[in-house]
């Protein structure tokens, strides 16, 4: 399941005016399972979305991506 959840082909760029959608290739992540003590998010945008604590959660260092194709969207 681990794999399903970090293999992305796609990097996504919130800033003032739009969000930014980009391709991307990227090695496998390495992951650690967490368990979360405390939890508070703070992104207005998804507010309404992200009511609950998650079920699962993971941590990794990050990975190197290559990104091109940058798609525009306004918001």
């Amino acid at each position: 399941m681990e794999l399903w959840l970090t293999e992305r082909y796609a990097l996504f760029q919130e800033t003032k005016n739009s969000i930014n959608q980009f391709e991307i290739h990227h090695l496998e992540w390495s992951t650690n399972q967490v368990e979360i003590q405390d939890l508070k998010l703070n992104y207005s945008r998804f507010k309404t979305l992200i009511q609950t604590n998650p079920t699962l959660a993971q941590y990794s260092p990050g990975v190197q991506v290559i990104a091109w194709r940058i798609i525009r969207n306004g918001v």
